[in-house]
């Protein structure tokens, strides 16, 4: 068995300033150019590149966000589905009966009546209930994963000189998306980690003095573990649908420690802007009826526009950082 590497694009060894492509067996003739800083741009001119950008190839990006769009209603409702069905089969497919009755302006929860038809719910707690909505989840999270792999293809193009194509940046969103959800997983399986480990220790504990010694620096352990843990969180994503094919969390952390601070303020800003751009959306949408097709459309156009903004930055921060790019994905 070969130990040589697998194709792909890696740092010329013979000049780290650009990349060249191995294909397997021996080093080609095929370079793109790399950009090697190592500390990201001022925050003013990370935000004004990025709409720079966005200016121009403002209708490349239309594209994506109005396709990210419908892809997003689309697995919305198929999400909603199997969480609906889910829910059926974990109340013993007596959904329908208990929306009805709580639809009767006759029903009454606190009447013996009430009552009596609560206790007739009978809870299934199988696997297949557990796994279709686990199922559900999982593909809700499909579409801004997908979005994020679109879009940071599309960044990618531009930043070797490529004009970006919605096709090709489509393409290669679809080709990266399983490594973006992957990292993904190992980000939620890592963060998922800590209340488990606090609950085990109370649990352990009993409630003792023993968890009011711990409880302080279970606290601090936890609030320090979340603020190491932010930059990587917003850049692993995007390493995994630009980088070449190394493990992505590993390679996001040795980028991380280059520049930690201005990493952590640069992606905290950008998380905030995403957060009052989606809130501001939210209050605009309020005057759209919540049942209606329109509704759906509008507000999956507005999730992507955001998943947009937020995005890009962030590939140039992990540009700025001298990290590498993949031209084909």
């Amino acid at each position: 068995m070969s130990d040589l590497p697998t194709p792909d694009w890696y740092t010329d060894p013979e000049d780290d300033r650009q990349y060249r492509y191995w294909d397997g067996e021996r080093w080609t003739e095929h370079h793109a150019p790399r950009h090697i800083d190592n500390k990201p741009r001022p925050t003013g001119k990370l935000i004004s590149d990025s709409v720079s950008m966005i200016r121009r190839h403002w209708r490349v990006y239309a594209v994506v966000i109005g396709v990210a769009a419908a892809i997003s209603a689309v697995i919305s409702e198929m999400s909603f589905r199997l969480q609906v069905g889910a829910l059926d089969r974990f109340l013993g497919r007596e959904l329908d009966e208990i929306v009805a009755q709580f639809s009767s302006p006759d029903f009454d929860p606190s009447s013996p009546e009430g009552q009596e038809f609560f206790d007739s719910i009978r809870v299934d707690l199988s696997w297949w209930a557990a796994g279709q909505a686990a199922l559900g989840l999982l593909i809700t999270l499909l579409a801004p994963l997908f979005g994020l792999a679109v879009i940071s293809r599309a960044v990618v193009a531009d930043l070797l000189g490529r004009a970006p194509t919605a096709g090709d940046a489509f393409r290669g969103g679809l080709v990266r998306l399983g490594r973006v959800v992957g990292v993904w997983l190992q980000i939620v399986v890592a963060i998922a980690a800590v209340p488990i480990v606090m609950v085990a220790i109370v649990v352990w504990t009993g409630g003792s003095y023993i968890l009011f010694l711990l409880i302080i620096p279970l606290v601090v352990a936890a609030l320090v573990f979340f603020i190491v843990a932010l930059p990587v969180m917003g850049l692993a994503p995007v390493t995994a649908a630009v980088a070449p094919k190394t493990p992505s969390l590993r390679y996001t952390i040795s980028l991380v420690k280059r520049a930690f601070w201005p990493i952590f303020g640069r992606l905290l800003l950008i998380t905030l802007l995403a957060l009052v751009l989606a809130l501001a959306f939210s209050l605009a949408m309020l005057s759209i009826p919540g049942d209606s097709l329109i509704h759906t459309i509008v507000s999956s156009t507005l999730a992507s526009a955001v998943g947009l903004a937020a995005t890009i930055p962030i590939v140039l921060v992990y540009r700025d950082l001298g990290g590498e790019i993949a031209p084909n994905p």
